[in-house]
């Protein structure tokens, strides 16, 4: 498939929107050429004109709004296979997503959206549209191709037969042409008896010539019977047109693969139909890339789940009475997020595939599971009443409970929140009962939400003390320390509160950093210090993601940054630094000062306060310096 430019459309009635959408695609995708329209009607003419490889659509616009665009769109024979985006701040539900599903969008995204996830669906909406071409191209290359090599054999022939009456050439002439053709060539007989096997076809076939010749195909491949192949030659047999057929083989050594066959009438000098030729092509890479295609068209990469397209046709097959009760369930992964940010997306990749096998091993082999956001999860369970459904979610709790995903001192567990309800009238809607099982899953989420995250931050911190090789006594005497200078500042019980959090915390981001570096006792090098100087950053994502923690995540951020300005990761220079983080930054230089390292010995206390001092104006506040020092001395 033939690399070409990447083509955005955004419309959106909001000028700032489309301006920031512009900004981040061409931040992350710079090669591609993003088009505006800020109205339903421009958008749709930018369409027709640009053929762009997706739509970012926007609902609420006035005078047209989104799903009417969609529906023009998709119903117009030059955009319809331009894959749509919904892009909105409209709070989402089952049935604003039901009716973009309905006029054609293939995805939905809510604002505030993450951009990575803005990324993500745009290249796979491109990936989709690109899907559509090659396999239009695709079909019609064939075509052309079996046309194209039906007229050179034809040619061939013609003048094979016109060599053979002109200069009585041998048949062994003959026969070089047909062994130098890059296809399979067999000549067939009015009984459909084989003539001819040339040396392509031994070669894909495994089969000889002479272990052909006089045979019929069908003795030697019986399921060509029902592929469609007999009905082209009895076809030829008469100068019928016919079109090639493809199908699946299995050769007699038990491999597998794809033809596809055409069929031509075999003419003598007098113009009599003598027998049929045969041209066979193996497409069994073609075959494959086609089943990759339409694979990812139903399936999340990541988990092999099914995906929400998937659903929503599945849930429109089995909404039928013979199928009643149905049960719906709706399910959120808990910190999916905060584990990215912790542990890295390695982790949350395997935080998403161990749900994956706790769902699978929980549900039976007919229900449908899909994958249908990030972290959210939809499950089908057809002839199912709301007990059996309200026992498989209580299997499946019970099941993370005992699946831990990570290493074995990590004692983190996958954790979903669920949702249920059930369609047990064919008046009721399978719609409404989704949002039902939404809206109960929402309110278990709020239930358990506060004790995974309870759960996740015991087991960063443990994390967080073995690999960076600070004990909790270290982050007990940053607390001592930082509140006697807090208290000296008169700070408020809520400042104090949150100076306690950064002591034992400001070190978290430390968790992405390989352990050698932590514990290396030499001089990093450079590449090791830039991987240590992210810390910062990671903490503050963490804390960020973490509602407990977010009060201090600024504070994280800024605890290396210096009072000159020299600092990490902003370069930040006096006041601008918060308040908390100059604190931190003294005291815990001091502690670091006076505690054994694995690569020196404990300083003394009065040399630890003289270069604090020494310090004092370039690294460290200095009244805050001065302070510390009065009260510690």
């Amino acid at each position: 498939m033939e690399d070409k430019l990447l083509k955005i459309l955004a419309v959106d009635d909001n000028q700032d929107n489309l301006i920031t959408l512009r900004a981040v695609m061409m931040d992350v995708l710079p090669g591609a050429m993003v088009f505006t329209a800020l109205s339903g009607r421009r958008g749709i003419e930018i369409a027709i004109s640009q053929d762009p490889d997706v739509i970012l659509l926007d609902i609420l616009m006035p005078e047209m709004d989104g799903f009417e665009v969609c529906q023009i769109l998709k119903s117009n024979p030059l955009t319809k296979n331009i894959p749509v985006l919904f892009l909105t701040a409209i709070k989402t539900n089952a049935e604003i997503r039901t009716k973009a599903l309905n006029v054609g969008a293939e995805a939905f995204l809510s604002k505030p959206f993450d951009e990575s996830d803005l990324i993500a669906q745009v290249l796979s909406m491109a990936k989709i549209k690109a899907a559509y071409v090659y396999k239009l191209n695709e079909n019609e290359r064939l075509e052309i191709l079996v046309k194209e090599r039906t007229r050179k054999i034809r040619q061939e022939l013609m003048e094979r037969r016109k060599l053979q009456h002109e200069l009585m050439q041998s048949k062994q002439f003959n026969q070089q042409i047909i062994n130098c053709a890059g296809e399979g060539i067999v000549v067939y007989g009015c009984d459909l008896t084989i003539q001819l096997w040339n040396p392509y076809m031994e070669k894909m076939t495994g089969i000889l010539e002479k272990d052909t010749l006089g045979k019929s195909p069908i003795a030697l491949f019986p399921f060509l019977v029902t592929s469609g192949a007999v009905e082209n030659f009895n076809k030829a047999l008469v100068g019928e047109p016919s079109l090639p057929v493809e199908f699946e083989f299995e050769m007699p050594s038990g491999c597998k693969g794809w033809v596809t066959d055409s069929c031509s009438p075999l003419y003598d000098n007098s113009g009599e139909i003598i027998g049929v030729i045969g041209i066979v092509q193996e497409i069994s890479d073609r075959k494959k890339r086609e089943q990759e295609i339409v694979y990812l068209n139903y399936h999340d990469k990541l988990t092999g789940l099914y995906n929400r397209a998937y659903f929503e046709e599945e849930s429109k097959r089995f909404n039928n009475p013979k199928q009643l009760p149905i049960s719906l369930i709706c399910g959120d992964l808990n910190g999916l997020k905060l584990i990215n940010d912790a542990f890295g997306y390695e982790k949350g990749d395997l935080l998403l595939l161990a749900i994956t096998t706790i769902l699978k091993k929980c549900c039976r082999e007919e229900d449908i599971i899909a994958r249908v956001g990030g972290d959210e999860f939809y499950i089908l369970l057809p002839k199912t009443s709301s007990e059996t459904a309200e026992i498989i979610c209580n299997r499946i709790y019970k099941e993370c409970q005992s699946d831990r995903f990570m290493d074995e001192d990590t004692a983190i567990y996958p954790s979903i929140s669920l949702g249920h309800a059930t369609k047990n009238l064919e008046s009721e809607s399978l719609g409404k009962e989704l949002n039902a099982a939404e809206t109960n899953m929402y309110q278990s989420k709020l239930l358990e939400g506060k004790s995974f995250r309870s759960n996740i931050m015991e087991s960063i911190k443990a994390t967080m003390f073995e690999k960076s090789h600070e004990t909790e006594a270290h982050a007990e005497r940053l607390v001592s320390l930082s509140y006697i200078v807090g208290d000296a500042l008169n700070l408020s019980d809520i400042k104090l509160n949150e100076l306690k959090l950064l002591a034992m915390l400001h070190d978290i981001g430390k968790m992405s950093i390989e352990e050698n570096i932590l514990s290396k006792p030499g001089k990093l090098n450079d590449e090791e210090w830039l991987k240590m100087k992210k810390h910062p950053e990671v903490g503050y994502r963490i804390a960020q993601a973490t509602p407990d923690l977010s009060s201090i995540a600024d504070y994280i951020l800024c605890h290396h940054e210096r009072w000159d300005g020299s600092g990490y990761p902003n370069g930040l220079k006096g006041e601008a630094i918060p308040l908390l983080s100059r604190i931190l930054a003294v005291v815990d230089s001091y502690d670091a000062m006076t505690e054994d390292r694995p690569y020196r010995s404990a300083m003394p206390k009065e040399a630890a306060l003289e270069e604090i001092r020494s310090c004092s104006g370039t690294q460290f506040d200095p009244e805050i310096a001065e302070l510390f020092i009065n009260k510690t001395t």
